[in-house]
């Protein structure tokens, strides 16, 4: 997948500008009151949605830069040195593409960690200031400077920390596009060898309404209304569509209408096409086992327990929280707040760690 950043800096017409953005691709992440983060799948550059988005966004700015990379951390450090034209940028080893009203700039993979090496940590935003001034003084300035160092001794020296800073000073930025707004169609098509009736598309229907379920579920998300349609040899396509009741996300509902909606077969079928459309967003099914906390005092020992008591059902050979040793310090914070998960006073005592609370054997 590669990764744009937009930048946006408090535009006036932000919300127009995420609109535009949401035609040349559905996963569109604001990054703040100054950015956007755009996702495009696939691995060949997405040149023509980036034209898309070009034209789309003709009418609320003179001028954009926007940078492609294989990550988020590369697309925001690109477009940020693009646009303060920072000369430690080797933009010989970039693919700039005009795309008036503005310029399309692409990391290529490969050259990433040349592109990064001599670029300021100042690029790091998400550097804690102390982190900044102490990579300072061990003068680590630049990203090639921290990227030469072993990651056990970055360990080391900043701990967890310094395991995150050396695989983004690579490039290597795992946080995915997570996007504003849902797409507008989810496709599925299934070629067929030249099938005469109905018992033949069985198999295929199965076959496509076991993918919509897992394009929705990838992208948890519920489905409004299914179009259907089918390619035929020799005769025009003909194709039918339902609106549901009710959002749906599961295979029989899925495949109960696809067999509704089979139009009548006038000649051998090549191809079967399905689309989901009016899709909205819906719960983690997670969610489902959590229940509002009860209004006014819950005493210690009947404190609601159903979200406990799913998650045991769900995954029994886990051990969960309310069965392991409670030590007398969470005994007594449970009694002080109502809304604490209950212990039970036979639960065995288990000694505070290191600089924790702890009582004596006299309880004092």
């Amino acid at each position: 997948m590669w990764i744009a950043y937009l930048s946006t800096p408090r535009h006036p017409q932000r919300e127009g500008v995420l609109a535009a953005c949401t035609r040349a691709t559905h996963l569109v992440e604001p990054a703040g009151p100054n950015g956007v983060f755009l996702g495009f799948p696939g691995k060949q550059v997405p040149a023509g949605p980036a034209r898309v988005l070009a034209e789309n966004l003709a009418p609320f700015r003179s001028s954009f830069i926007m940078g492609l990379g294989s990550s988020k951390l590369c697309a925001r450090v690109i477009t940020a040195a693009m646009e303060g034209k920072d000369p430690a940028l080797p933009q010989k080893m970039l693919h700039i593409h005009p795309c008036p009203p503005g310029q399309i700039v692409v990391l290529p993979p490969e050259n990433t960690p040349w592109v990064l090496a001599p670029l300021s940590i100042n690029y790091l935003t998400c550097l804690q200031p102390q982190t900044r001034r102490r990579l300072a003084l061990l003068g680590l300035t630049t990203f090639g400077h921290i990227a030469a160092i072993p990651a056990e001794r970055m360990g080391q020296q900043f701990g967890p920390e310094g395991l995150i800073i050396h695989r983004l000073v690579r490039g290597i930025d795992l946080d995915p596009v997570r996007p504003l707004y849902p797409p507008r169609w989810l496709f599925c098509r299934l070629p067929l060898p030249d099938i005469t009736g109905r018992r033949g598309l069985r198999p295929a229907m199965s076959h496509m309404a076991q993918d919509m379920a897992a394009r929705l579920a990838c992208h948890n998300l519920a489905a409004g209304r299914l179009v259907v349609r089918l390619s035929f040899a020799g005769a025009p396509p003909a194709g039918r569509e339902r609106r549901f009741s009710q959002p749906q996300t599961e295979i029989p509902a899925l495949l109960g209408a696809l067999e509704i909606l089979l139009p009548p077969i006038t000649a051998p079928i090549t191809a079967i096409s399905a689309g989901l459309t009016d899709l909205i967003p819906v719960p983690r099914r997670q969610l489902a086992l959590f229940t509002a906390r009860r209004d006014g005092f819950v005493g210690i020992d009947n404190v609601a327990h159903l979200p406990l008591v799913g998650l045991k059902e769900r995954y029994p050979h886990l051990q969960w929280g309310k069965d392991l040793p409670v030590t007398r310090r969470e005994k007594i914070l449970a009694r002080l707040d109502p809304y604490r998960p209950a212990v039970t006073d036979n639960a065995p005592a288990q000694p505070a760690g290191k600089g924790g609370f702890s009582f004596d054997q006299t309880g004092q």
